[in-house]
């Protein structure tokens, strides 16, 4: 498949890019990051972040078919365009789109963000941004108030805390855990690794809202309320 976008390296350098990488096909919501969530498609609350932060220069917005690119025209700005990635499909990694975009662009560092976290904020990019000055890699986190327990083998389970303390949520710090927002690491560590974290790693904490990502149907109706409960 050829699509129409025009060459997007012209050898400058850029420093730090957003990556958004969008995939027309969906299992569970047919083109769920071109369809409308308060009356914008959904990728397009991610690529306004980026292209709000003044620390990243370029947003590029992966896609794989016409659909999805006919979309992302009506939206492509001075800042974000579309680029033509292969390799998109459910079994792939996030790697693979992130590595065939290192062969096209040149850049120093490369946020890659998910379309179906629309909660994300310019600020937000802005401060893994900063916390990337002291790290490798950054990985976007949010805190939990949930009691977690792991399996071991098919009907053995043990709790990651003490049953007997447990402890109240007021005298607990809860966990980190990583809400798929958006990751932060160098093209050279990407392409060394092969890996969008690596290295000394570090995190970049979110608000506990942005813990609930659109996976299925259901997802939807929560995450579109919160994104106007926050005023768009």
């Amino acid at each position: 498949m050829c699509l129409s976008i025009r060459d997007t390296d012209k050898g400058e350098i850029t420093k730090t890019i957003a990556f958004i990488p969008i995939r027309g096909n969906s299992k569970s919501i047919p083109f769920k990051n071109i369809k409308e969530m308060n009356g914008k498609p959904l990728f397009y609350w991610s690529m306004k972040a980026a292209e709000d932060c003044p620390e990243i220069d370029k947003v590029y917005i992966g896609v794989d078919n016409f659909k999805v690119l006919s979309s992302v025209n009506q939206y492509q700005s001075q800042k974000a365009e579309p680029i033509q990635v292969a390799h998109m499909d459910d079994d792939c990694m996030q790697e693979t789109p992130m590595l065939a975009l290192a062969e096209k662009i040149s850049f120093d560092r490369i946020v890659l963000m998910q379309a179906t976290q629309p909660l994300t904020t310019p600020e937000d990019l802005t401060g893994g941004l900063k916390v990337h000055e002291d790290f490798d890699s950054v990985v976007s986190v949010c805190r939990q108030h949930r009691f977690i327990w792991e399996t071991w083998g098919s009907i053995n389970y043990s709790p990651t805390y003490d049953p007997i303390a447990r402890p109240r949520r007021q005298n607990w710090d809860g966990l980190l855990i990583e809400n798929g927002a958006f990751s932060i690491t160098t093209k050279d560590a990407l392409l060394k690794s092969k890996c969008r974290i690596s290295g000394y790693i570090g995190l970049y904490e979110m608000h506990p809202d942005t813990y609930f990502d659109i996976d299925e149907p259901e997802d939807w109706g929560i995450m579109e309320m919160l994104l106007k409960r926050r005023g768009n």
